[in-house]
């Protein structure tokens, strides 16, 4: 648990400075490391500069709410500095020479264009305008005549089993034509469908398979893109495409070549990938620095495609960079009249859904390299509605639109077996109806006569003394694990009443209690569990969900599905793992569900209390979502936009 940073800790860190630290303490994330260090760096101060170090304070909680900066003119900043009886703080700022102020011979404050930042952040955040902006300008990638393209673009999109959407070839296009490119969408917008033609696409234009990289930010999300595109492939009928089938991903950290031990990866500025193509998906959980060390690996000879959905939670870590790198939703033409020409000309089917797109007149460094995918066909339409109202922050539309529950009704989204759309319990957190709600979910998905978890969990208890026939996994096991990822808790912390962690051991303890099974220890025969930390030995990965077995007396394996079937580990063996009948919203990001039951908090101060997790959550669902929480809770996660500042500025001219 992280140590909490008292008022009186701060007072006493600080004790040349008289500030109202009931009220910092209250309102700012802070951590003890960025405490100390401030501490440290003050202690330099030739005098005691009060306005600077409160702007310091507010920037430790800019940078641990993932900002990069903190904005002069922040309005909290200016309520506070009045009520701690300072002026002129943003004034004061820029009149600094912040050279005067270092630590350890080193600059360690930047002020720029209004933004105050951390050395380190600023030199980060120019590092990546600058590459990006290098990497496309001066591309030297591979430009592949038209007639190929279209000849290419015709034989593996018409040889689909289904049609695209104009959308899709737009970005399938956009990826062949361009150095760079973006595609941007929610679930089921086709992101997946895209990559599959553009691997074929580039296959048939002479793109080797070994000259492709695929990557993604976790092992899990690696796995499951490795997945998608063995599905997708193996079901195409032209044994000219067959070759793109053994393509896997990989983390971005495993292409690099990092190395704890070492100050940089293997592959860098001056080491570049040896790659013609390099595809990186779920790109809105990457942070700043892992994102300069890829852009930096990238050659120019490279071409580079980034997938993923802008408005997903962004990166734990800083920086919300996929978010910074799209244009804002009421910007104005994404493309020059030139480009949709070509586009029409290659693909003449699009040019009718074409005519209508506004022409970019000011043409900015990604003008024509960014496709925002708006169609999708991967949820019940009630979800799909629902979620564009979320994403638009439109909380009126949305408790209008909602099917709510009451409290005499509240079984109906939990044990219908039809039961689709969006449901919402809008009552205040109460204990004991929040157990009942818990208790029913839990009834439903792993106790009732039609849960395959409880009839496979029960039925193994027999033969728990000796392992399980190959006959017997393949028989039984492919359901259960259908049936533990048809549904989840999504929580947004992992503590308090709500919290995955008092959530998964009511679980667990139901579970042990009402399916008579005995326990040794933390593991138990039935217990779903996550894995917390990657082991490529094992090809286990951080998010990776097993089902433990207990297959002799006080033995347990840990099943997992594999690309070749069920692997079975000793629980001994495997990584760090954690229960998983609840995760947090963010470890969630990527997978689907049938069904999905999302507590809210009512800390209205909480600041995961936001349109992003509401959103995140609700669209890893594809027929029912259950939110509880009272209707202030619910307003305020939608209206409250997560807000990541920083100066990158790919789509303007001026600061934004």
């Amino acid at each position: 648990m992280k140590p909490v940073i008292t008022a009186n800790y701060l007072q006493k860190c600080f004790n040349a400075f008289d500030f109202d630290w009931l009220w910092l303490q209250e309102n700012l994330q802070l951590d003890l490391a960025h405490i100390q260090f401030l501490r440290d760096f003050q202690m330099g101060w030739s005098d005691t500069d009060q306005r600077l170090l409160l702007a310091l304070l507010f920037l430790v909680d800019a940078v641990n709410q993932g900002s990069l900066c903190l904005l002069l003119n922040d309005k909290k900043l200016k309520a506070c500095s009045k009520r701690n009886g300072i002026s002129d703080v943003e004034s004061h700022l820029k009149s600094l020479n912040l050279n005067q102020y270092q630590l350890h011979a080193k600059d360690i404050l930047v002020v720029e264009d209004d933004r105050l930042y951390f050395q380190k952040h600023h030199h980060q955040q120019t590092l990546l305008q600058r590459d990006l902006s290098a990497l496309i300008t001066h591309s030297e990638v591979k430009v592949f005549a038209r007639t190929a393209i279209k000849q290419a673009v015709d034989r593996v999109v018409g040889g689909l089993s289904y049609q695209l959407e104009s959308q899709q070839i737009q970005a399938l296009l956009t990826a062949v034509l361009q150095p760079f490119s973006i595609i941007s969408g929610g679930p089921g917008t086709g992101k997946t469908t895209i990559l599959l033609s553009l691997l074929n696409v580039m296959n048939l234009l002479g793109v080797a398979p070994d000259k492709i990289a695929l990557a993604a930010p976790t092992g899990r999300a690696a796995n499951r893109m490795t997945e998608s595109i063995e599905n997708g492939l193996n079901q195409t009928s032209d044994s000219a495409l067959q070759n793109v089938t053994a393509l896997s991903a990989t983390t971005i950290h495993r292409l690099l070549g990092s190395n704890p031990q070492l100050k940089r990866p293997r592959f860098h500025a001056n080491n570049h990938l040896a790659f013609d193509l390099v595809v990186v998906d779920e790109v809105s959980m990457v942070d700043l620095e892992l994102m300069n060390q890829l852009i930096q690996a990238i050659g120019p000879s490279t071409r580079l495609v980034f997938l993923g959905d802008q408005f997903q939670l962004p990166s734990v870590q800083s920086g919300a960079l996929l978010a910074d790198l799209m244009p804002p939703i009421d910007y104005g033409g994404l493309h020059t009249a030139e480009f949709l020409a070509v586009l029409a000309e290659l693909w003449p089917s699009t040019g009718l859904s074409m005519v209508s797109q506004p022409i970019a007149n000011d043409v900015q460094l990604l003008t024509d390299k960014v496709t925002v995918l708006a169609v999708s066909k991967r949820f019940e339409p009630h979800i799909a509605a629902l979620s564009e109202q979320v994403r638009m922050g439109d909380a009126a539309s949305f408790i209008n639109t909602v099917h709510t529950l009451k409290h005499n009704n509240l079984d109906v989204a939990t044990k219908t077996n039809h039961s689709m759309g969006v449901y919402w319990y809008g009552m205040a957190m109460d204990h004991q109806r929040w157990l009942k709600l818990c208790r029913d979910w839990y009834v439903k998905y792993y106790l009732s006569h039609s849960s395959e978890h409880a009839n496979f969990v029960d039925a193994v208890k027999a033969l728990r003394y000796q392992s399980l026939s190959h006959q017997q996994q393949q028989k039984r096991l492919p359901m259960v694990f259908t049936a533990i990822k048809s549904q989840r808790i999504l929580t947004l912390t992992h503590a308090g009443m709500t919290g995955t962690e008092q959530i998964n051991a009511l679980i667990a303890g139901w579970l042990k209690r009402d399916l008579n099974i005995e326990t040794f220890g933390a593991c138990f025969h039935g217990a779903v569990i996550m894995i917390k930390r990657n082991d490529a030995t094992l090809g286990l990965f951080n998010g990776d969900v097993g089902l433990v077995i207990e297959v002799a007396a006080n033995q347990f394996q840990v099943y997992f599905e594999g690309a070749e079937g069920y692997q079975a580990y000793s629980i001994h063996l495997i990584p760090d793992h954690v229960l998983a009948f609840a995760m947090t919203v963010h470890k969630s990001q990527g997978s689907e569900f049938e069904h999905v039951l999302i507590p809210l908090t009512e800390q209205l101060d909480n600041p995961l209390l936001s349109r992003e997790i509401i959103y995140t959550g609700m669209t890893r669902a594809k027929k029912s979502v259950i939110f509880y929480g009272s209707e202030a809770a619910l307003k305020k996660a939608i209206q409250q936009k997560t807000v990541r500042n920083s100066g990158l500025t790919f789509w303007y001219n001026v600061s934004h």
